[in-house]
């Protein structure tokens, strides 16, 4: 084997952490206990980020704490972490890259549109409607500034089918499952931020 080649690979594995998670149970992998080290990382890095956290994700369904029907607390680490940084009078920001419309067959006023209009339904009421929205609930808190702190963005792409004719758009769709921590740390795979990939008790990610 190349020497250089050796050392080159040797450097970058002492300078690089790596490490497999994942959502498994009995039932989808026979393991003896339910494991969501997913949801548990998710929930570590975010505490632990210093200056921002950039997010792409085909889904943002979560809960804050005392929320019975949703399960998983990346929104609540997320809040907790911005209200952190306001008390401490730090530059934070959180940047959430989604879908502008969930990847489900037909348009959103379809009469079999339903399981579109319900993923929307969630990502409403983790978002920004009702109490239990991470928009609503930082508002409650510390008021305008919640708007320093999180933003959510959708993508589209333009052009023109054919020379001379009109601009058309459609969306981008995001199916990517990331998180960057300060430019230092990535949680990178096929977990949604949904109850169903981060469980562990229903589908196995890694």
């Amino acid at each position: 084997m190349n020497s250089r080649y050796t050392c080159l690979q040797i450097c970058l594995e002492d300078f690089f952490g790596h490490q497999v998670i994942r959502s498994v149970s009995q039932w989808s992998a026979g393991t003896s206990q339910t494991e969501e080290s997913i949801h548990k990382a998710y929930v570590h890095l975010i505490e632990k980020a210093e200056y921002f956290i950039y997010i792409e994700n085909q889904f943002f369904i979560s809960g804050l704490s005392g929320d019975d029907t949703i399960r998983n607390r990346v929104l609540e680490a997320l809040y907790q972490r911005i209200i952190r940084a306001e008390k401490e009078k730090k530059c934070f920001r959180v940047i959430i890259v989604l879908p502008l419309l969930p990847g489900f067959q037909g348009g959103i006023d379809d009469g079999g549109s339903a399981s579109l209009r319900a993923i929307m339904h969630w990502q409403y009421r983790t978002i920004c409607r009702g109490p239990n929205s991470i928009l609503q609930r930082l508002l409650d808190t510390i008021g305008p500034r919640a708007h320093d702190f999180i933003s959510f963005y959708g993508l589209r792409t333009y052009g023109r089918l054919f020379d001379g004719s009109p601009l058309v758009t459609n969306q981008v769709y995001v199916h990517s499952k990331l998180m960057i921590i300060d430019d230092r740390e990535v949680l990178i795979g096929s977990a949604n931020i949904n109850d169903r990939s981060l469980l562990g008790s229903r589908d196995s990610e890694v």
